[in-house]
């Protein structure tokens, strides 16, 4: 497992600000994830896609569990690419079985 220190998230600039209410919908299949979040300006839903996505987090923490969990401590509602994790190298050795 990796040292947390090594962790690091960049916030996605998705051209909107996400609303804070929750409300967004998670579409996975074998071909990738789509997304569709609210956004605070006319537009009403803002739709992502990932592209060869073979797992995903979505709504993890929630707002009472934020601070304990270290990749969300600190961070604003958003979209996050998270590097230095071990979770691909994981589900590797998992899929080996």
């Amino acid at each position: 497992m990796l040292q947390e220190e090594s962790l690091r998230t960049v916030e996605l600039d998705l051209g909107h600000e996400l609303t804070t209410t929750g409300g967004g919908q998670l579409l996975m299949d074998e071909h990738g994830c789509h997304v569709l979040m609210p956004v605070m300006d006319d537009l009403g839903v803002l739709y992502i896609t990932f592209v060869a996505c073979t797992q995903s987090i979505f709504g993890y923490p929630n707002d009472e569990a934020r601070e304990g969990h270290p990749l969300a401590r600190g961070l604003a509602y958003g979209v996050y690419e998270v590097f230095g994790s071990d979770w691909a190298q994981r589900l590797e050795q998992q899929n080996r079985i």
